[in-house]
């Protein structure tokens, strides 16, 4: 078997998003700037602790440093994954992907973080999360499995633009199942610890703090990348569950959500776009960049399709004050 496939998964499990490279965050393709970069910017200051100037970070992202934490910059899962990929070359930690996961804060998520510390039960957070995997700019599919046994299970398979990099693919796999870890324990309690966590490649040569990150059992060579939920725990009340909040909160994701895989062509792409850019609406030029095209070509494109960049902008100012005044 390959070694990639080690490293992703021996056996098919549910994940919570589509194979594919086509469209699978928002009905976006992975090159288009949609996302904030806060996921980036986490790791070019872990990199920063090491010396690492921000200039190698980013090597082969087209982000200047200095607008990297400007909250208009927005880059693509491609960006991310090759932030990724330069973290893992040249950070000197081997444990670095699981110091970042382990970092992670659930302020970092923006509403869908606000909507997760919200939820009344463990199990309920972790339904709210894969529902909504596709609003944040994910580096893995995740999943949940609950056997009939009662063995419950999150599940991690690195996103099909990482596959052919077995080194990348462990990064992201390490730091998604940090992620989990230290999410839960800032949801649900700090002295949550996972029953065990599986990982389908072999333990690496060199010394890793795998056991103090988790504090439970991890096994190497395994059949899928996976992180049991401990007995009992799946209904454990969250330590700030709100219903009320959750109950306002949630709708608003889920028609964010709705109204945006209702929207095909260019239009719906230029919209999904002005969606993650609330706060500061972009220009046309710098949409354009973002989508790939030049800006002639996507008015020439948007006239094809009966709308104009202005009325779509206008639009989506409108939606989004009735959607707040509203709800």
């Amino acid at each position: 078997m390959p070694v990639t496939a080690l490293i992703v998964e021996k056996k098919s499990t549910l994940s919570s998003c589509v194979k594919g490279t086509s469209r699978g965050w928002m009905g976006l393709s992975a090159d288009q700037r949609a996302f904030a970069t806060n996921k980036l910017v986490a790791a070019v200051e872990m990199l920063k602790k090491e010396g690492i100037s921000a200039e190698q970070a980013l090597s082969g992202i087209p982000i200047p440093p200095a607008t990297l934490h400007d909250t208009g910059t927005r880059m693509s899962v491609r960006h991310l994954l090759t932030g990724y990929r330069n973290a893992a070359a040249l950070s000197a930690d081997p444990d670095f992907a699981l110091k970042l996961g382990d970092s992670v804060q659930i302020t970092s998520y923006g509403i869908y973080g606000f909507a997760m510390l919200s939820c009344p039960t463990h199990h309920a957070t972790i339904d709210f999360a894969l529902r909504y995997h596709e609003l944040t700019c994910a580096s893995a599919c995740l999943g949940f499995r609950n056997n009939d046994s009662g063995e419950a299970a999150w599940t991690i398979r690195p996103v099909d633009e990482a596959l052919g990099d077995p080194r990348l693919c462990r990064f992201i796999i390490e730091l998604n199942a940090a992620t989990i870890v230290a999410l839960a324990r800032d949801i649900v309690a700090p002295d949550y610890n996972p029953l065990w966590v599986r990982f389908a490649f072999q333990r690496p040569s060199v010394p890793m703090n795998y056991e103090s990150i988790f504090r439970c059992n991890v096994l190497f060579d395994q059949n899928a990348n996976e992180i049991g939920i401990p007995p009992g725990w799946l209904e454990q009340p969250t330590q700030r569950a709100d219903r009320v909040t959750f109950n306002t909160v949630s709708p608003l994701c889920d028609q964010m959500l709705s109204e945006e895989r209702s929207r095909a062509g260019l239009a719906g792409d230029l919209r999904r776009v002005l969606i993650t850019s609330i706060g500061r609406f972009p220009k046309i030029e710098e949409t354009a960049q973002r989508l790939g095209m030049s800006p002639r070509t996507l008015r020439r494109r948007l006239v094809a399709e009966g709308v104009s960049y202005a009325s779509l902008l206008n639009e989506t100012r409108a939606a989004i004050a009735k959607t707040y005044l509203r709800d």
